[in-house]
């Protein structure tokens, strides 16, 4: 799992469970797209960071992450509640592709570990902290679904953390405003053209697609099967799952919503990958196709 300007994670308490509690069959919406990360070849990436029309057209970062590992650079498109983060080849241990969901209600995640538990879906718990001053505190709780190949949650944030001046999170709008992913991400996006995800289309393997599913359905999405592939619509975002024998695991297109209407359509060659903007609110970069 991996998150934005993520200083720490230390899982304090990881275990699994099954409880009896019963999953409708379309149950009320409770957690949403969140972000999703892909590794692309350093070519790309080199022309990524050196785009001027990238940084113009979204909230782009370069950010440094010191870990136990070494340093791990990653690369953040960052809109107003999603984001997506990018790596070149070598740059990141591990996984090479992840998708997060995240609760936006205290204690939602329960009830997905719930939903997920009744169907006998086995996954990960644990507690993620952070140093606000001198002082160790509770950043989030997430339950893991993933492996060494690919990287699957979902996630919730702490009512504490969230709170506490030392975060720097902006005011809560409102009184379900305490966990939000608005309420946790910069608000750079204003100035640039790229507001949040629409879509995500990833493509995995059968069994990491089926856990991708089950994570999906126990948030609320509804989820529609035509052939290979899975379309998982919630009520503000959708996620397309191709399932592929061969399935590299991979981030193969982003569609995006726009700040405002734009006239016509342009299409950006950046590396191997192709933006392409308008017409209207929307715009399209496939990553890996």
């Amino acid at each position: 799992m991996s998150f934005h300007h993520f200083i720490r994670h230390i899982p304090i308490l990881t275990f699994s469970i099954f409880l009896p509690v019963a999953l409708s069959a379309n149950p009320t919406q409770i957690a949403f797209l969140d972000h999703a990360y892909t590794v692309l070849d350093k070519a790309t990436i080199k022309e990524l960071d050196e785009s001027d029309f990238l940084k113009r057209f979204a909230f782009y970062e370069v950010i440094s992450h010191s870990e136990k590992e070494g340093v791990r650079i990653a690369r953040y498109l960052t809109g107003r509640s999603t984001y997506i983060e990018l790596y070149a080849e070598g740059e990141r241990d591990g996984t090479k592709v992840g998708l997060g969901i995240m609760s936006e209600s205290p204690g939602d995640i329960d009830i997905i570990k719930n939903r997920l538990s009744q169907e006998s879906v086995a996954f990960k718990s644990s507690l993620m902290t952070r140093n606000l001053g001198e002082e160790e505190v509770n950043f989030l709780q997430d339950l893991a679904l993933g492996d060494d190949e690919v990287d699957l949650w979902a996630a919730e944030y702490i009512s504490s953390y969230m709170n506490n001046p030392l975060s720097q999170r902006e005011p809560a709008e409102h009184e379900n405003d305490q966990i939000s992913r608005e309420r946790y991400l910069p608000d750079g996006y204003q100035q640039h053209q790229f507001r949040d995800i629409q879509k995500v289309v990833i493509e995995l393997d059968p069994s990491h697609a089926a856990s991708l599913i089950s994570l999906l359905k126990a948030a609320g999405y509804n989820v529609n099967r035509g052939g290979n592939t899975f379309s998982a619509t919630g009520e503000r975002d959708a996620i397309e799952v191709i399932s592929k024998e061969d399935g590299k695991g991979r981030i193969r297109e982003i569609h995006m919503l726009l700040n405002d209407p734009v006239k016509g359509k342009h299409v950006e060659a950046i590396g191997n990958t192709s933006l392409t903007v308008g017409p209207g609110r929307s715009a399209v970069w496939v990553l890996n196709d």
